[in-house]
């Protein structure tokens, strides 16, 4: 039942997907817009609170440290939660991870959408409470596995809050982004940072890099609707690669 739900939730994002698509070609140049919060991070929403919140999250350096639960260093980073306008009772909700120049308006934007379409959304800010700008220019100043664990996070926290269903989160995510959206659904990464069975319920990908870096023998069993462009010259779609993904 879980997965025909999220299916159909898939289904409506997947039909809007069009304007999307023309609504934000281009915006690969707009302004990051950095998430902060200047209270201290919080380990459960229970209290319903909504807006800009603050958590800890590992940093792992590598994918082994981060899958056998070896990595010291946490960090505080934050995320903007918005449930949509007149909610009654527990609702969907998508995770929104950005790309290698930070949130920008287009996370903004999605989440807008999101919010129209009755899910709650909540944009996170895997950098700048790393200290991390961007890593267009170098992919390495931060471990790709520090957004996953980062997104993972985010869903254990979004569980605790009383307007959210816990059984129907989902993650959306572009370029790397798209990669952390694509690579959370591998059981060693979920098991990493969640004890237990919560996981993602619907995992959405936008033209996440298909050189795969990461297999694993099971994955978390939730519907993944990858979309690709077929002449993108940044995170190009090569069929190959995608196939082994698909």
């Amino acid at each position: 039942m879980r997965v025909e739900i999220m299916g159909a939730l898939v289904t409506v994002i997947r039909n809007v997907l069009i304007g999307f698509t023309v609504a934000f070609a281009g915006i690969g140049a707009a302004r990051a817009e950095s998430i902060t919060s200047d209270q201290p991070p919080v380990a459960t929403l229970a209290d319903g609170r909504t807006g800009t919140i603050a958590f800890e999250a590992l940093t792992p350096k590598s994918a082994r440290a981060l899958v056998e639960r070896t990595v010291a260093e946490k960090s505080i980073i934050a995320g903007l939660l918005k449930l949509p306008t007149g909610a009654h009772g527990a609702v969907p909700a998508m995770v929104i991870v950005h790309g290698s120049g930070g949130v920008t308006k287009g996370e903004w934007e999605w989440a807008n959408r999101i919010n129209e379409l009755g899910i709650a959304s909540f944009v996170i800010d895997n950098f700048t409470g790393r200290g991390i700008r961007e890593t267009e220019t170098d992919q390495f100043r931060l471990s790709p596995v520090a957004d996953i664990a980062g997104a993972l996070t985010a869903l254990r926290l979004l569980t605790t809050h009383p307007g959210i269903d816990p059984k129907h989160i989902g993650i959306i995510g572009f370029s790397r982004g798209g990669i952390v959206a694509l690579d959370t659904a591998l059981e060693p990464f979920r098991r990493a940072v969640i004890d237990g069975d919560l996981r993602f319920a619907a995992h959405i990908p936008f033209y996440p890099s298909c050189d795969i870096n990461f297999v694993s023998a099971r994955l978390d069993g939730s519907p993944i609707l990858m979309l690709l462009g077929g002449k993108d010259n940044y995170t190009p779609a090569v069929p190959r690669l995608c196939r082994r993904v698909a």
